[in-house]
């Protein structure tokens, strides 16, 4: 019973910021390979601003409050050439980026529309 507190104790305030870190907008996360892992890209913030995806194959959403993501892909580092959207459950779940044109940028917003 008292490492079961003491376990409480060191965790919950730890799951707690990084629940608070993720706001309403969750958090995604880019990878080197095609299946969400290799080298991970800086953790940042789905609220639709510009990310990062360059020498990145693959793009995981975590938000353990709404029910996705909507992602959209770009050609360009600075998120203004589209060349798709993709719905991601945001649990997660590893999307795979293969659009047949390069993939520079993305742009991550809470819910289900870009």
């Amino acid at each position: 019973m008292h490492f079961s507190s003491v376990y409480i104790a060191i965790f919950l305030p730890i799951f707690a910021q990084f629940v608070a870190g993720a706001g309403t907008d969750g958090l995604t996360v880019g990878w080197t390979s095609n299946h969400c892992d290799g080298s991970e890209g800086k953790l940042e913030h789905c609220d639709g601003g510009c990310i990062d995806f360059r020498g990145r194959f693959s793009i995981q959403t975590f938000d353990p409050t709404g029910p996705g993501h909507c992602i959209a892909l770009y050609q360009d580092a600075d998120c203004s050439q589209q060349v798709g959207t993709v719905l991601n459950q945001g649990l997660g779940s590893c999307l795979g980026v293969n659009t047949g044109t390069p993939v520079l940028s993305f742009a991550c917003y809470p819910g289900n529309f870009c």
